[in-house]
């Protein structure tokens, strides 16, 4: 038996009757007692469907309690875990298994577009007629599957050292422990959900409670019903929560956003509502958590995202891109060359400031050549921001056979950029005014929305 395992039985033994999940949309409530009474019940359940020794199992069932089950049910009986998003349609989360040659999914069959789960009653086994199933490194015990930003999503398999190391780290850096009691309404099937849901429960012990999407009605609630002490968000959360009543006297002790940039005005009209300042989180799904800032009111924590956690070291190439080395560093992308990536490149770039924190400039993808020079979308995108009455702004690319790239930008707000002092080679010809720029479940910028709408040459939606 493994670390995470011994863990979790561990605080089984210390904490029976703790509470260990919260899941309100289901109404269940869970002891840690309870949580291992329910998986050794999906043992049983996996040893009657005969699954091929040591094969990969696809889960996508949402943010309910048998997600975190299923995971440490399968581990106990040697499968490794495939993270599936569970608001993909069936066919496309069917489609994804036979991509990446995973023969087994369990799912809701016929749900889509949330991430609520159902009863465990309704979680179907479909078998994929495969000509060969996909062939894990050795150790794999995860599978996490990346956002698909720039590419199609790829799968990321990680030992259970890695996820391990990457917790412990998260929880050293964040003060994470037994006694917390964490909201999560990011979907766990993600590396930041999972992290700090699946992970922060197994491994510290930590309280999990469940919603199945950021709405913030319902999270004012649960924060206040639940006594939570531990909020993880991303930045769309942050700001649709910046703009509703905030009870008083929470017990809550840290906010953390990741996943994307979070502007700073939206951190600072969220501390002016809720009295609680955001605390800047940067991972990567290949490297587990990167840094964390610890005192997001200090000057010079404006605009960065905090320094490396403990265990965790990163360093720059000439160009800016960062490197990481950790011991949470993934083992190989699915299917690809199975030797261990350490230290591992990443796409973004950044630059340390005087007190050691990192602030991100930009991302390696995102350098454009318009008109026979190099263009960052990061420098356009801050520089639109900056704009008097532009809240918000998106940069993406299309095809142009004169200038190379075509840069076109979505600008929320009431002003066009087009008569401001924006230097000639940062600013795009093609602005176009949009009521709220698109987001992903993860929180990141939808780039291939805009795209989308860009190419398609018409105004965007509002």
């Amino acid at each position: 038996m493994g670390e995470l395992l011994e863990s979790f039985d561990r605080h089984c033994q210390d904490r029976g009757e703790a509470s260990a999940l919260l899941s309100h949309g289901e109404g269940e409530k869970l002891s840690f007692d309870q949580l291992a009474q329910r998986i050794s019940s999906w043992c049983e359940k996996l040893r009657q469907a005969r699954l091929p020794t040591g094969s990969p199992v696809a889960v996508a069932v949402g943010n309910g309690v048998d997600f975190p089950a299923l995971f440490l049910a399968l581990l106990r009986l040697g499968h490794p875990m495939v993270c599936v998003d569970s608001s993909l349609p069936s066919q496309q989360r069917a489609d994804l298994c036979r991509r990446l040659a995973i023969p087994t999914l369990l799912h809701h069959a016929g749900q889509s577009g949330s991430t609520a789960s159902g009863a465990a009653s309704s979680i179907e086994r479909l078998t994929l007629d495969l000509a060969e199933p996909a062939s894990l490194p050795a150790n794999t015990i995860l599978v996490k599957m990346t956002s698909g930003s720039t590419s199609q999503p790829a799968g990321i398999c990680l030992s259970e050292a890695a996820l391990v190391a990457g917790i412990r780290s998260i929880g050293t850096g964040m003060e994470i422990d037994h006694r917390d009691r964490m909201l999560l309404a990011i979907p766990l099937s993600h590396s930041y959900g999972f992290d700090h849901g699946v992970l922060a429960l197994a491994v510290l012990g930590t309280c999990l409670i469940l919603e199945a999407g950021y709405f913030p009605g319902t999270i004012l609630r649960t924060l206040e019903r639940d006594e939570i002490t531990f909020l993880p968000t991303v930045p769309p959360m942050v700001k649709a929560l910046a703009e509703s009543n905030w009870p008083t006297r929470l017990p809550l002790r840290r906010v953390i956003s990741a996943g994307g940039p979070l502007l700073p005005e939206f951190a600072q009209r969220f501390h002016r509502a809720s009295g609680h300042p955001v605390h800047q989180f940067y991972g990567s799904t290949e490297t587990g958590g990167i840094t964390f800032e610890t005192a997001p009111l200090e000057a010079d924590a404006q605009a960065t995202v905090g320094k490396p956690l403990p265990g965790v070291r990163v360093e720059m190439e000439s160009d800016q891109t960062l490197v990481v080395d950790s011991p949470a560093n993934f083992l190989a992308y699915l299917g690809g060359d199975p030797r261990a990536r350490r230290p591992v490149t990443l796409a973004d770039r950044g630059e340390w400031t005087a007190s050691g924190r990192l602030r991100l400039t930009g991302r390696t993808a995102d350098l454009l050549k318009v008109g026979g020079r190099r263009v960052s979308i990061d420098a356009v995108e801050t520089m639109l921001r900056q704009v008097d009455g532009i809240d918000e702004a998106a940069v993406v690319a299309v095809d142009d056979p004169v200038r190379g790239d075509r840069m076109v930008a979505f600008v929320v707000g009431d002003h066009s950029p087009h008569a401001s002092t924006l230097p000639p080679g940062l600013l795009a010809r093609d602005v176009r005014l949009i009521a709220r720029i698109p987001y992903t479940p993860r929180g990141k910028l939808d780039r291939a929305r805009l795209r989308a709408l860009a190419a398609a040459g018409v105004p965007a939606e509002n």
